[in-house]
């Protein structure tokens, strides 16, 4: 049987004495850290997949890791530090190799992960973190967008913002009028000098720099992992671990 949870308190050490980029790197995994214990359904939603991936012994003994320490290595591997330890949640404890760390990995449901996003998102809406009255999308996955917004946020959004190669055509372009408060996508020359439409378009630009960031430091720019279910279990975890460091630095700026 797993348990769930790790009945430990972490970050007993002090800080005091350490340069700054270290204090501030210690400051960003106790930001993510307490994320996690304030939402506890997340932990909830992956153990649900992990029970299943092992029932202990014949003799009844508990697995060697608790959901919650896996959850916690699966965002951040560590390497020989006691406060990565003390994040996990397994100091003076071995740690997981990368074996049993893979099929952890892909005991985590695709849809699992996007459950987990879900709640980051409405977490963060909730604690005014992130809006929902602006959405940037293109040509082919408009509606998808708009619907899921709608879904998770219960709201239509009030500004739609895309960049020129967005091109609706008469009708459709109408049709989203219809939908949201304000179309802010240029779709002449004069438009791009217009204030408001300007505006926006700065907004919707901001959406390149997470998708760079998300290829560098969250390592999306290529999957490793073969079959269609592991990719989007690899695209999941990548998300939520952005979404994860994003809230945690928002939570201490």
């Amino acid at each position: 049987m797993r348990r769930m949870r790790e009945a430990v308190l972490a970050f007993t050490g002090s800080n005091d004495g350490l340069p700054k980029t270290v204090r501030e790197y210690r400051e960003k995994y106790k930001g993510v850290s307490r994320i996690l214990d304030d939402h506890p359904e997340i932990l909830e939603l992956v153990h649900e997949d992990l029970k299943r991936l092992s029932s202990g012994d014949r003799q009844g003994r508990e697995g060697d890791f608790t959901s919650e320490t896996i959850l916690r290595e699966t965002v951040v591997r560590i390497a020989e530090s006691e406060f990565l330890q003390d994040f996990l949640r397994t100091r003076k404890r071995a740690v997981m190799d990368h074996t049993f760390l893979d099929k952890c990995f892909q005991a985590i449901q695709p849809a699992t992960w996007k459950q987990l996003n879900a709640v980051l998102a409405q977490a963060a809406v909730k604690s005014g973190a992130i809006g929902v009255s602006t959405i940037r999308a293109d040509c082919q996955l408009t509606e998808e967008v708009i619907e899921r917004h709608e879904g998770l946020f219960e709201q239509t959004p009030e500004v739609l913002a895309a960049d020129m190669g967005f091109c609706p055509d008469e009708e459709k372009y109408e049709e989203l009028q219809g939908r949201v408060g304000t179309l802010a996508i240029p779709r002449r020359l004069r438009d791009l000098a217009d204030a408001v439409l300007r505006m926006w378009r700065s907004f919707r630009a901001g959406i390149e720099g997470t998708i760079s960031g998300l290829k560098r430091a969250f390592r999306l720019t290529r999957c490793h992992y073969r079959g269609f279910k592991r990719f989007a279990a690899a695209l999941g975890l990548g998300v939520f671990a952005h979404n994860l460091v994003v809230l945690a630095k928002q939570a201490i700026a």
